[in-house]
């Protein structure tokens, strides 16, 4: 049983890194082996232009229902390009669970290769190619090599050795010893000229295991090829170290998924136990201890809990299971209950350490931090070619410190984080992260330029919260995410299939609209979740009802193009028991709208309530103020009216807030008890053309 394979697909680029244009894919006439030399063809491979195609397994899809290969014209001419490997010790390079020989054609989206090396047919042009290449190393996992080149004009038959022992060394690094762990992340990026996007791939690496190395073919460079590399730096979220005088890190996962995983720590006994037979475990001590078991990775899911179930009764703390088999193994059955706490071991390093369980019981050291409290998020990238060692170590004091505060009110509760700077029109940023337990406030460090960040909720479905900033060397401005009162936020513009557009708008002959009913108090629109929230959205034209959709997200409603007065209303319901705040939002917007408006944000007035809360998002009993906002969809100024009213009995009975300030801006003061809720209304107007009426029950909670 392999370890999960490293490469990304080219096509999760697209998704994974934010790519500007789907990827293209490959085509191919016939399928074909591996080749045990570099030199030999593999099959006929004559790469032709597709539509949709997909890929099966490593390879490129046969045409299907689905997958139409079209033809290239006759009189296109085509070459055979051989493509060659070399590890680092000059021999030809081992097969690797995975394609990796990437061609894509420089000026045309439809032509794209993904597959081993060999011989390949493709139509004249230009081309970039990008290989990975694996070297073994004596008790530890392969070594990569990223080699490409990054232009090659295709005008007759050739063939391109790529030699990984000109790659340099590529790596980032936190000078924080104790941020060792976390993800790493290689990407190769290829623009298509005519201005058809960045494709290319993305390789998922452990920065404590992987060696890697990179370079371009001498001689070569493009406008068009760019190399980054993204480093989320934490502690690492499980660890396993073999103890004795020659200490070494083992590569483990959980067998499960690690949602159960708590945080600690132990310095262990670690006893192998064979197959986990029962004469097998009747001869070793397994109290307290970490077992290590070799099971053949084709075992049925009933024998593997069964023995698992047994290393248990003998009381050992964990299990460490080491497959054995070329199968994907251990996924015909739920692993989400587990009888004990069971790591799987992978590659060299699990090897070694089984030998050594072998030979006598062995110390080992045993950490699982499920969630991480350092966050750096480090990004750097080359253009043109790569010629020189790409490895980066800075110092936390050259990097931009980020004061970020995570707020929450209900227990218990984690955020999952990502974070991309834009790059070589796509973006360069770690994928991977564990979860962040909430509520928590931290210093987090990037590299200073622009990053994108975002913030999703772990384990319950909802959208991300996004964010751009440019974090510069040194003390940022702090950040806060999930800070009440939720309402809604137009701020900005979405993304749906059809392109960029405002979140209300008249389009085509109709009000159309995506509600973010949970914008947050920085105005960061969240929309709501069909799975969690109940609604309705409601439309009305001079008084009369046009429609009314049993939804709280999204609606369309076509309506005349003559000038109307309209009323927009929309109620969201989310009672769920990690949801304490905003349990409904009540919104109703008025505006004027004719067919004039069409393809432009509509005039929706919001009001953003910004109080200074806990993490908990509690503000204290007594006499209490916070900023409020007012703005227009539109851009355009305001010059509004406001009332706001509080309620401390979940909006059975209102009292009347005081406001001060004019415009815009104005500060809100109410007097609240010392423990439950306030409920926020508001009702403002601008001038005599829109007007806004916005009820949140459970705005806050009070007691700190």
């Amino acid at each position: 049983m392999q370890r999960r394979t490293l490469l990304a697909t080219p096509a999760a680029m697209a998704v994974a890194l934010l790519a500007t244009s789907p990827t293209p894919a490959a085509a191919s006439t016939a399928g074909g082996t591996t080749s045990p030399e570099f030199g030999e063809p593999i099959g006929d491979r004559t790469v032709r232009p597709v539509t949709g195609q997909a890929h099966q397994n490593g390879r490129p899809a046969r045409p299907g229902p689905s997958t139409r290969a079209v033809t290239a014209a006759q009189s296109e001419r085509s070459h055979r390009l051989t493509v060659g490997l070399l590890d680092r010790t000059g021999k030809p390079a081992v097969a690797v669970n995975h394609p990796n020989v990437i061609i894509s054609n420089l000026d045309r989206d439809d032509v794209f290769y993904w597959g081993p090396p060999g011989t390949v047919t493709l139509p004249e042009g230009r081309y970039a190619i990008i290989v990975d290449v694996a070297t073994p190393r004596a008790n530890r996992d392969p070594s990569y090599s990223i080699i490409s080149v990054p232009e090659l004009r295709l005008d007759r038959s050739r063939k391109q050795i790529l030699d990984a022992r000109i790659g340099l060394p590529a790596s980032v690094e936190a000078d924080d010893p104790a941020a060792r762990g976390g993800g790493y992340n290689v990407s190769v990026y290829t623009k298509i000229t005519n201005g058809l996007g960045t494709t290319g791939v993305t390789y998922f690496l452990d920065p404590r295991f992987d060696e890697v190395y990179a370079a371009t073919v001498p001689g070569t460079q493009s406008d068009t090829f760019a190399f980054g590399q993204a480093r989320r730096a934490t502690e690492p979220a499980l660890e396993l170290v073999a103890g004795g005088p020659d200490p070494f890190d083992i590569l483990v996962e959980w067998l499960d998924s690690g949602e159960r995983a708590v945080q600690e720590q132990a310095n262990l006994i670690a006893v192998h136990a064979g197959s986990a037979t029962p004469d097998e475990l009747d001869r070793i001590e397994a109290e307290g201890r970490a077992v290590v078991v070799e099971l053949p990775s084709d075992i049925a899911y009933s024998e593997l809990i069964a023995r698992l179930t047994a290393i248990r009764d003998r009381g050992a703390r964990l299990a460490l299971v080491i497959p054995r088999g070329d199968t994907a193994g251990f996924a015909d059955g739920d692993l989400s209950n587990l009888p004990l706490p069971v790591l799987v071991g992978w590659g060299a390093t699990a090897d070694r350490f089984a030998a050594m369980t072998r030979a006598g019981a062995t110390p080992v050291t045993y950490a699982s931090r499920p969630m991480p409290q350092l966050r750096y998020e480090l990004a750097y990238a080359a253009t043109g070619s790569v010629s020189t060692p790409q490895v980066y170590r800075p110092r936390t004091t050259e990097l931009a410190a980020l004061p970020a505060s995570y707020h929450e009110a209900a227990p218990e509760a984690a955020r999952f984080l990502s974070a991309a700077m834009p790059f070589f029109g796509s973006a360069l940023g770690a994928i991977w992260s564990p979860g962040t337990r909430v509520p928590q406030s931290r210093i987090e460090y990037f590299t200073p330029g622009t990053w994108e960040l975002h913030v999703t909720p772990y384990g319950r479905p909802a959208a991300p919260v996004s964010e751009i900033r440019d974090l510069r060397a040194g003390q940022n401005t702090p950040i806060a995410w999930d800070k009440a009162v939720f309402a809604p936020s137009l701020r900005g513009t979405t993304r749906t299939r059809a392109g960029q557009r405002p979140w209300a708008w008249r389009d085509a002959g109709a009000v159309d609209v995506i509600l973010p009913m949970y914008g947050d108090s920085t105005g960061r629109p969240a929309t709501a979740s069909a799975a969690t929230d109940d609604g309705r959205i409601s439309l009305y034209r001079n008084g009369l009802l046009v429609d009314t959709i049993a939804v709280p997200d999204a609606a369309r409603f076509p309506v005349p193009p003559e000038s109307a007065t309209y009323q927009l209303t929309a109620t969201a319901q989310r009672n769920q028991p990690w949801w304490p705040l905003a349990t409904r939002i009540d919104a109703e917007w008025t505006f004027q709208s004719s067919a004039d408006d069409d393809g432009v944000a509509l005039p929706l007035l919001t009001v953003q309530f910004d109080p200074a809360l806990d993490l908990r998002n509690q503000a204290p009993g007594g006499p209490f103020d916070f900023p409020t906002y007012i703005t227009r969809q539109d851009g355009s100024p305001v010059q509004p009216t406001l009332v706001v009213d509080a309620s401390f009995d979940d909006g059975m009975t209102w009292r009347p807030a005081t406001i001060s300030g004019a415009g815009d801006h104005v500060t809100v003061q109410v007097v609240q008890p010392g423990a439950g809720f306030i409920s926020l209304r508001t009702a403002v107007t601008d001038g005599n053309t829109a007007a806004f009426k916005l009820t949140v029950i459970r705005a806050y909670a009070l007691g700190r």
